[in-house]
């Protein structure tokens, strides 16, 4: 059966990515994605007018699944408490999980890729993925301070450090995981975070 234009370009991109975590942006040639999604020249310039394009659909993609995991994230930890200080808690451990039943952070991160890389890509790559991790820290923010101002916190913190934290500790820990091929990592290390989040406020 002939394949459909939306699993052409989902392939394209899901080789795409792979590639980019591999060999870095620069060495994502075209010849090589249309390899490795197994597709014509023809079918991939159907999909993307040129690299610049597909770098901008590789990391939307991937920022709007973060997006949709973290919300659902932050609704459920919601659902599980009216305590803004254990709200806050179970974001991190609930994000936990999640990373948990994602093995795939051994391959990398593309916000890591994209920081580290930034002469390579186009300006607009850099400042999409800029952006989503300025939406994900004030997304963040409300939670942590809500803690803080509803449980005075052993020492003096505010939500933006906070906030702050919860993205480095990600990007750290994942970056980790790469290189020591352990995708237990990321999770472990928001258990961390989530325990001393927990001695901060006296839980």
């Amino acid at each position: 059966m002939p394949r459909s234009g939306t699993a052409t370009r989902q392939n394209i991109l899901d080789a795409a990515q792979a590639i980019i975590l591999q060999r870095g942006f620069a060495g994502a040639s075209i010849d090589r994605i249309i390899t490795g999604a197994g597709i014509t020249k023809g079918a991939f310039f159907h999909h993307f007018p040129n690299k610049a394009a597909l770098a901008e659909a590789v990391i939307s993609r991937f920022i709007d699944a973060e997006a949709a995991l973290f919300k659902d994230i932050c609704i459920r930890a919601e659902r599980l408490s009216d305590d803004p200080v254990q709200q806050a808690l179970n974001i991190i451990g609930l994000y936990a999980d999640a990373l948990d039943n994602h093995p795939e952070v051994v391959e990398g991160c593309l916000y890591a890729s994209v920081a580290l890389q930034r002469s390579e890509y186009p300006d607009e790559v850099s400042k999409i993925a800029a952006d989503s991790i300025d939406q994900t820290t004030a997304q963040l923010r409300p939670y942590f301070d809500a803690a803080i101002r509803a449980a005075a916190p052993r020492k003096k913190i505010n939500a933006d450090d906070l906030a702050d934290m919860f993205i480095s500790v990600g990007e750290g820990a994942i970056i980790s995981a790469a290189y020591r091929k352990d995708p237990s990592i990321p999770g472990r290390q928001f258990r961390t975070l989530k325990a001393q989040l927990e001695l901060l406020f006296g839980r």
